[in-house]
């Protein structure tokens, strides 16, 4: 039986433990699909896991920013993106046997609006029994409490940008 993680919150570390619940499955030869919504720059883990078998990754090829730093034409093709991806996980659930499927910062593009809801809730409230679910972003939902079986809150104490230090290679990206 599979069940949906949750990991949100302020803190670092929710991308690395959806990352690392995959490197574990990859160990035992579980198929994975691992969607990123709202990223599309460069980071070290995306690297690593874009040649490993087992493993599809979705995720924009553009890096359009923070949503507070969009214009409306980034928001309308975000949006679409977004939308695009839902659909393509979904054709890829309906045609392979996946074990895993990660919607990284999901509840971020949710919150803001920058996806078809209905269509994600209908992924997920049809999900085949045995998939896992990782859902990542800073505050979810109602919606995500109510369905999700763990749920890890990741909460930021100190944190080196409160110093104005940027995101380093390799560390936070």
């Amino acid at each position: 039986m599979g069940f949906i993680h949750l990991y949100f919150g302020n803190g670092k570390g929710k991308t690395t433990a959806a990352i690392g619940q995959c490197i574990r499955a990859l160990g035992y030869d579980k198929k994975i699909i691992f969607a990123q919504f709202l990223k599309g720059s460069q980071s070290g883990e995306i690297n690593y896991l874009s040649d490993k078998d087992n493993i599809i990754i979705l995720r924009n090829s553009e890096d359009l920013g923070f949503t507070n730093t969009m214009n409306t034409h980034d928001i309308r093709s975000i949006t679409d993106f977004h939308n695009t991806t839902l659909k393509e996980i979904s054709h890829i659930l309906d045609t392979k046997q996946i074990d895993i499927l990660v919607l990284d910062e999901i509840l971020d593009a949710y919150n803001e609006n920058l996806l078809d809801k209905d269509f994600l809730k209908k992924i997920i409230n049809t999900k085949p029994d045995n998939l896992e679910i990782i859902l990542t972003g800073r505050t979810p939902d109602k919606y995500f409490i109510e369905i999700s079986s763990y749920i890890t809150e990741m909460k930021k104490i100190k944190h080196p940008y409160d110093n104005k230090i940027l995101a380093r290679k390799g560390i936070e990206y």
